[in-house]
C-alpha cells in the first residue's frame, strides 16, 4: 500500500491589510480600558479583530481606516491595530477564540522541494479545506499525534495571518 504524499505550502500571495479590514462589516464593543474593538461579522470572526489606536499609534502606519458597522454607520479609526481573539476576550469578555480559519497538515516526513511546496509523506492529518477552530488547532493535533505515536510529527498550518511549519516531539508523561 502506497503511503499518502501531499504537497503543501505555507506561502501565500500578499494581501493589503487595510483593504482586508475595510471591506467587512463589524460589531463594535468598548473594552475595560475604554478602547473600541471591532469584530468582523463572519464565521471566522477571530481573523478580523481590530482595536483603535489613537494619535500616538502607528497601527497601519498611522493611517485612518473606515469601518462599516452592522447598523450601516461608518466609523473612522486613526491608526488602529489588527489584534487577536485572546486580547479581545481579556478586554471585553467577547469570546471568539475558536473562530479562526486554518488549514493544516501533519505527517511523519517533510521534504523541502526548491521553489515548490514542501512534500509531506506518511500523512497523518490533512485538512482538504480550511476549518473554523482555535488558532492552535493544527499545532495541538500534531502534538497529540506525536505523543500517541512516540515519534516526531511535522506540521504546517496556514491562516489569514500567515503560515508556519515546524515539528512536534513526543512529550513523555511523568506519571
Amino acid at each position: 500500500m502506497e503511503k499518502k504524499k501531499i504537497e503543501f505550502t505555507i506561502h501565500r500571495t500578499m494581501v493589503c491589510g487595510s483593504y482586508e479590514a475595510e471591506k467587512r462589516i463589524y460589531k463594535m464593543l468598548v473594552g475595560k480600558l475604554g478602547k473600541r474593538w471591532l469584530i468582523a461579522i463572519q464565521e471566522n470572526s477571530a481573523d478580523n479583530v481590530y482595536i483603535e489606536g489613537g494619535k500616538s499609534s502607528d497601527g497601519f502606519a498611522g493611517r485612518t481606516l473606515n469601518f462599516t458597522l452592522e447598523d450601516g454607520k461608518t466609523i473612522n479609526l486613526e491608526a488602529p491595530w489588527h489584534s487577536n481573539a485572546d486580547a479581545l476576550f481579556q478586554d471585553t469578555g467577547c469570546d471568539v477564540r475558536d473562530k479562526y480559519l486554518t488549514q493544516g497538515i501533519c505527517a511523519l516526513k517533510r521534504t523541502s522541494q526548491a521553489y515548490k511546496p514542501d512534500l509531506y509523506e506518511d500523512v497523518l492529518h490533512y485538512d482538504e479545506k480550511a476549518v473554523i477552530g482555535k488558532y492552535e488547532r493544527v499545532n495541538e493535533i500534531a502534538q497529540e499525534l506525536s505523543n500517541k505515536l512516540g515519534k516526531k510529527v511535522y506540521y504546517a498550518v496556514i491562516s489569514a495571518s500567515g503560515g508556519e511549519s515546524y515539528l512536534k516531539e513526543p512529550i513523555i508523561s511523568k506519571e
